[in-house]
């Protein structure tokens, strides 16, 4: 691998600094490195149910090549790990959604609808497109570039207690 580009586990950061991240109330630490292949992003939460839900909803671990990287979601003013919260309806699902994302930037709304007899669960995501250097030799100014929806389904969970969540783009 060429040592000036861009490793995996900085891409999957960089994708959550500009999706989970773009919140007021959402800081993220610097990625740490622990051993070479062990990395660390933490996630400061302003509130510990947005904590707690947010926790629930990111995927908090990655592997590449054998590399890892640990996401790990902290309340701010306590510094403790946030617990997951346990949901078991789509609706719970759509609620679990809007205290994690309802400050965040990106996010617009969570639609509930019956798809093939079962509710299918829905965040709306705003139409636009996350755009950050990382060394992309295929884009002629070396940029990731990806739309928005697509970035959550990469950085959170995409079922949850056996139910789909199915991260979509805004009608424009």
């Amino acid at each position: 691998m060429d040592p000036s580009l861009s490793s995996p586990w900085m891409t999957q950061s960089e994708k959550i600094i500009h999706t989970v991240g773009d919140d007021p109330l959402v800081r993220i630490r610097p990625l740490q490195e622990i051993t070479s292949n062990l990395f660390i992003l933490r996630i400061i939460v302003n509130g510990e149910k947005k904590a707690q839900a947010l926790d629930s909803l990111i995927t908090k671990e990655y592997c590449f090549s054998g590399v890892r990287l640990q996401v790990i979601v902290e309340e701010e003013f306590t510094r403790k790990r946030a617990d997951q919260l346990c949901v078991k309806t789509a609706l719970g699902i759509a609620e679990l959604l809007v205290v994690a994302l309802e400050t965040n930037h990106l996010f617009k709304t969570v639609l509930l609808s019956e798809r093939f007899g079962e509710v299918a669960v829905f965040p709306i995501i705003s139409s636009q497109i996350i755009q950050f250097f990382n060394d992309d030799q295929s884009d002629y100014y070396e940029n990731f570039n990806g739309v928005a929806a697509n970035i959550f389904k990469d950085v959170m969970v995409d079922i949850l207690n056996g139910m789909n969540i199915n991260y979509s783009t805004e009608r424009i």
